[in-house]
């Protein structure tokens, strides 16, 4: 019987001794999947706040157009200041759609140059544009600018799972 007894609880022993490691394994590789998904998380929670500051930056460009269009039906009065501001405005669009393309695939930095390329267009015509014959391509322009940037934002909201 002693010798039943010392061979079944050395089987014990190695068994609880293997249980042991294979919890603090599975303990570590939990531990590691949550701090991973958690970072992925964060990550996709920060670029979801950037593409919502993008998207809500559309009203200055509004704005600063609302200013340029009362300029020139007003004789061209505050129409220089109305040009900085939305040379301003363009410059700091450029700057942010680049730095949000940046994060996500091919598909939305393509989106983002077409963006690009729409708002140095429409400066271009806005600081060349300076009565009301000139509008025409003005607003053409910044047609383009507003869909532009509309496309842009349901392309990097669609890579984050949004759904626009």
């Amino acid at each position: 019987m002693p010798s039943f007894l010392q061979r079944h609880s050395q089987n014990a022993v190695a068994a609880a001794l293997i249980s042991s490691v294979v919890a603090i394994v599975i303990g570590l590789i939990s531990i590691g999947l949550t701090i991973h998904y958690n970072k992925i998380s964060q990550d996709r929670q920060a670029r979801l706040e950037q593409v919502a500051r993008f998207d809500q930056s559309t009203q200055q460009i509004i704005d600063a157009s609302q200013s340029f269009v009362a300029a020139i039906n007003d004789n061209n009065k505050g129409l220089d200041p109305a040009k900085i501001k939305i040379r301003t405005i363009i410059a700091s669009e450029i700057n942010e759609s680049s730095n949000i393309s940046r994060f996500f695939d091919r598909s939305a930095k393509e989106k983002a140059d077409e963006y690009q390329s729409s708002l140095e267009e429409f400066n271009d015509i806005a600081q060349k544009t300076s009565s009301v014959t000139d509008m025409r391509p003005w607003a053409e322009s910044f047609d383009r600018v507003l869909t532009n940037k509309a496309t842009l934002s349901r392309q990097l909201y669609t890579e984050l799972g949004i759904k626009t």
